[in-house]
């Protein structure tokens, strides 16, 4: 399955700049997250959005608790 990860319209109104180290963190700390639950699931960054690939549903919980 594939979820859109929505960012914050405070990141998304940003210099292109500042936008693009807070979208590098977002995936970092996503990436972070599912590796440390064991989660098998793919980031997968884009110029404006973040998709998610994943089988598992716990990926979605992680994604929504993620800072970022």
């Amino acid at each position: 399955m594939r979820a859109l990860v929505r960012l914050s319209a405070d990141i998304t109104i940003k210099a292109a700049a500042t936008r693009s180290q807070f979208t590098h963190r977002t995936v970092d700390n996503l990436r972070q997250a599912l590796t440390r639950a064991g989660v098998v699931a793919k980031v997968i960054p884009t110029h404006s959005r973040i998709y998610l690939d994943y089988e598992d549903d716990r990926a979605l919980e992680l994604a929504c608790r993620t800072f970022g």
